[in-house]
């Protein structure tokens, strides 16, 4: 019969294995997200030269947390695990500190897009799995334990498919939207009445030698800075998870054409960074949109430097914030629909529908198909997540 303390190391051990699994997965179905979680935190830390290495950096450490949280729990290589384990766990907690401290417009981005948490929050998080990681892990010499063959073929299980979530992430978009620009999502138009006034949930955007800045209304810069514009801040979105969303766009004359994107339906193809699209990316986005303009839907091309557009495509062609048509679409040259302002559905650059089957969905009730493709991204994260767990759990 097992005593009380090894019940004890596995109740804990199964506590951070699954969240640390559970953090991982949550970010390896979003690298171009955690990519910008990265990005914010080297900015931070003062390590710009870093910023390129973002996205791998990212997908590292999140494959890294997840492949350990299934080692936690399955009960593999206690010591190794355990000792890598507490270091993760010690440098998530000294760097919260940091951010407790210094307070930056940012949050920690533990769990991706998908809980927000304060840095305070993020500090109490880490703290109670450092109390978690001494149960499971103290006295070190009671980690040696029992060996199954059922534990390592759980893990390796899990592991193909974490594995395997990562690489169709890298290539295709989430399997879950938490961004402000998922399906169901409505846009502004620039009649509705959605300024940012409460400045507590306000952040600024200042630049300055061509680096660009968000500061809250009480860490505002000196004045050498120049405000540029003003967003939401992350960690009070859920506040207005009701409200319309804004997308402004201008043409290339630099006024705003919001308003385009809220009439009836129309395809927007965004591109963040156009320069790595080649010509036949190009040559694709324009069959595409001659698809779509003979199904009677308006094409738009939206990117961060509208000087970037061909020029068959230069008249489609609109500009908008480099994070936001991140935000909107996490593929570079995506494609997403929109019926009277409501994101219907998005597609990676390379699943752009065909002209057959653009020619099947143009038919199809917007909300009805916006409903069932979402739901179906829904059940396989989180067939995955069950599966995994299950496996870790009870083999």
């Amino acid at each position: 019969m097992k005593s009380f303390r090894q019940i004890l190391h596995r109740f804990c051990a199964i506590v951070i294995g699954l969240a640390f699994l559970m953090s991982g997965v949550l970010k390896l179905q979003d690298p171009v997200g955690t990519s910008l979680i990265v990005k914010e935190y080297f900015s931070f830390f003062g390590l710009p030269f870093l910023i390129p290495a973002s996205k791998a950096v990212g997908m590292i450490l999140s494959l890294t947390e997840a492949l350990c949280g299934a080692a936690l729990a399955a009960g593999l290589w206690k010591k190794a695990v355990a000792a890598l384990t507490s270091a993760l766990i010690a440098f998530f907690t000294l760097v919260t500190v940091a951010l407790v401290i210094f307070n930056p417009a940012m949050d920690c981005g533990c769990f991706g897009e998908a809980f927000h948490l304060t840095h305070l929050q993020s500090l109490v998080k880490n703290l109670l799995l450092c109390a978690l990681a001494a149960g499971a892990f103290l006295p070190v010499k009671d980690l040696d334990g029992e060996k199954r063959k059922g534990k390592a073929v759980a893990f390796a299980l899990t592991a193909g498919a974490v594995l395997i979530l990562g690489y169709t992430s890298l290539t295709s978009l989430p399997y879950v939207d938490f961004t402000p620009f998922s399906p169901g999502a409505a846009l502004a138009d620039e009649n509705d009445d959605v300024e940012l006034n409460d400045l507590r949930d306000t952040l600024f955007i200042y630049e300055k030698n061509a680096q660009r800045g968000m500061f809250s209304q009480d860490r505002l810069p000196d004045k050498s800075w120049r405000l540029i514009g003003k967003t939401l801040n992350r960690l009070h979105q859920d506040r207005y998870a009701s409200s319309p969303v804004q997308l402004h766009i201008r043409n290339a004359e630099g006024e705003y054409e919001t308003d385009l994107l809220t009439d009836g339906d129309v395809v927007a193809v965004s591109a963040y960074s156009p320069e790595k699209l080649g010509a036949e990316d190009w040559g694709r986005i324009s069959d595409f949109f001659m698809t779509v303009q003979l199904s009677g839907m308006t094409p738009v091309l939206l990117l961060n430097d509208i000087q970037a557009a061909p020029p068959d495509l230069a008249d489609m062609a609109f500009s908008a914030d480099r994070k936001t048509l991140m935000t909107l679409n996490r593929s570079n040259g995506g494609v997403t629909w929109l019926h009277d302002a409501d994101i219907i559905a998005k597609w990676a650059k390379k699943n752009m529908p065909s002209a057959d089957k653009w020619e099947s969905i143009s038919e199809k009730a917007p909300l009805e198909y916006s409903m069932t493709r979402s739901s179906r991204g829904r059940i396989r994260f989180q067939g995955i997540c069950l599966y995994s767990i299950a496996l870790l759990l009870l083999l």
